[in-house]
């Protein structure tokens, strides 16, 4: 009778156990879900604002990142961190773009996760390649390629070569740019990545164009054109070649092929979403070709409309050569203009000049604070801030651990007590032993002549 009642509880005891196991399970894998949701939906917010509301992307960036540190999601935190370091980078926020994408690379390389880690030191490259340090640029694009050699797809390395081979031709090293490039091509070939594939063979343009091969240039922009017809939106591509091949024609001199090609970079950009610096470049140009041909009028509208469509905050090299233009343009039919025109042009020309002044304010004021802290001492300042913390975070796990070491020596003197003890009780036990056998032959008249010892 024991053994069954014994038997039953037993198994109560199991089932009841498997049940609340289960029902763990049940609450894990809820809770696992609802963070995964969380996650996801901060991050399609992050997408959907990227293009239009910077500060609303970082915002749900940075939620992604507390969520995925709240609950030890390496990989969200590792992306987490990418993410804030692209819209910082976006936003001119070099030296914090810097150090998010450390803090990136740090949690890639604790993953294992080599690609990421390439991904990230292509990244830090394009942001030191921005404030024209080269030679960093240069090692970070080093060691992203070394990686992407041995752990990236052909598509990969046609990226990391490109952008390597840009540090190359912006210092004057075209023999080595073209090597790069050269596997880069063979790289997006195999691939069969048009994406990158036009884009090399538009660097291969510009490296022919810095020196002055306008004809190799424009085979290049000819060629990129090809592969942006098989891209699913290949507009980009296209007005990139257009303007390219526009701007050749035009310091080539041949003013009518110039404007016939600057003219399709600007057509083509009226769909879609363009890359307004490109666009407004490419009005430039075409308006110096009005320029020559006294179309003053014609120069001002084209530049006008473009102007149109930057946010007046904007500070770009191109709105400052555009706004040059206008005045350039407004002198020259001032001098020709009719006296009763007069007014009407002086007032133009006022409202043109004073829009210039405005725009080298707000440049010479953005110098000034780069005079205090530019964008290289930031960024400089972010790395020795990442290298810092690192530091402080090694320190801190050696103090977690000396905090117990002081426990060693008392662990080692308890054992020695405990040591001597049971020695004690041994010895005693002994000579309670020997005494009792002492007596023994003490009181036995046949042992008394044994010796004692």
């Amino acid at each position: 009778m024991f053994r069954i009642i014994f038997w039953v509880f037993i198994s109560v005891l199991i089932t009841s156990m498997s049940s609340c196991s289960i029902e763990d399970d049940k609450v894990s894998d809820e809770n696992a879900a609802n963070v995964d949701e969380q996650l996801n939906v901060n991050w399609d917010l992050y997408d959907a604002y990227l293009a239009s509301d910077l500060d609303s992307a970082l915002f749900y960036m940075q939620k992604v990142r507390e969520i995925a540190e709240q609950e030890d999601r390496k990989k969200w935190l590792a992306n987490a961190y990418w993410g804030i370091a692209h819209v910082q980078n976006m936003k001119g926020l070099l030296g914090e773009a810097t150090f998010n994408f450390l803090n990136a690379a740090k949690v890639f390389k604790e993953m294992g996760d080599l690609t990421g880690l390439a991904n990230v030191y292509s990244n830090i490259g394009d942001v030191y390649s921005r404030v024209g340090d080269d030679k960093t640029a240069i090692n970070f694009l080093t060691s992203a390629k070394d990686i992407f050699v041995y752990e990236g797809n052909n598509a990969d390395k046609a990226s990391i070569f490109r952008s390597l081979s840009i540090h190359f031709y912006r210092t004057g090293r075209y023999k080595e740019a073209e090597e790069l490039l050269a596997v880069a091509e063979k790289a997006a070939i195999e691939s069969k990545d048009y994406h990158w594939l036009g884009l090399v063979y538009n660097s291969l343009g510009i490296v022919h164009f810095k020196q002055k091969k306008y004809d190799a240039a424009q085979q290049y922009y000819r060629l990129t054109i090809q592969y942006a017809d098989s891209l699913e939106s290949g507009d980009w591509h296209k007005s990139l070649a257009y303007n390219n091949i526009g701007e050749a024609y035009f310091f080539e001199g041949r003013d009518d092929e110039a404007k016939e090609w600057l003219q399709k970079a600007i057509l083509i950009s009226k769909t879609g979403q363009p890359d307004l610096t490109l666009v407004q470049n490419s009005r430039n140009l075409l308006a110096q070709v009005y320029l020559k041909e006294n179309n003053y009028q014609g120069a001002i509208a084209l530049i006008e409309e473009g102007l149109q469509r930057f946010d007046s905050a904007v500070v770009d090299k191109s709105v400052h050569e555009s706004l040059a233009l206008i005045n350039t343009a407004l002198l020259k039919i001032n001098e020709d203009a009719d006296p009763s025109m007069y007014p009407e042009m002086n007032k133009m020309l006022v409202e043109y000049n004073q829009r210039l002044l405005d725009f080298n304010s707000k440049t010479s004021g953005a110098d000034a604070r780069l005079e205090n802290i530019s964008q290289q001492q930031a960024i400089q300042a972010a790395a020795e801030k990442y290298a810092y913390n690192q530091q402080l975070l090694k320190a801190a796990e050696r103090n977690a651990k000396m905090k117990y070491a002081f426990l060693v020596p008392i662990f080692l003197l308890i054992c020695a007590l405990a040591y001597a003890y049971v020695a004690f009780r041994r010895n005693r036990h002994y000579k309670r032993l020997y005494s009792n056998i002492e007596q023994i032959l003490n009181k036995s008249k046949a042992l008394r002549h044994l010796p004692k010892n």
